[in-house]
């Protein structure tokens, strides 16, 4: 899957090693989704300034267990 080129200064990034991608670009979701899931503690999200940031193994555990129709 390749990923959205980086966004400048987002409030939501996912986070993969040195580089930090907009979730909801990543999602093509709204900002209001990915805000409830975190506010609900359902995704793990770490504050670092005025930033919500995303670990990359955490975005696709949440996204596993929401996946509809899984392949057998």
């Amino acid at each position: 899957m390749s990923r959205p080129l980086p966004i400048a200064l987002p409030n939501l990034l996912l986070v993969d090693s040195q580089t930090e991608y907009s979730i909801t670009d990543y999602l093509c979701c709204g900002d209001k989704t990915v805000r409830r899931a975190i506010a609900a503690r359902e995704l793990p999200a770490v504050r670092v300034g005025n930033r919500l940031k995303v670990r990359v193994c955490d975005l696709d555990a949440w996204l596993d267990a929401r996946t509809i129709g899984k392949a057998e």
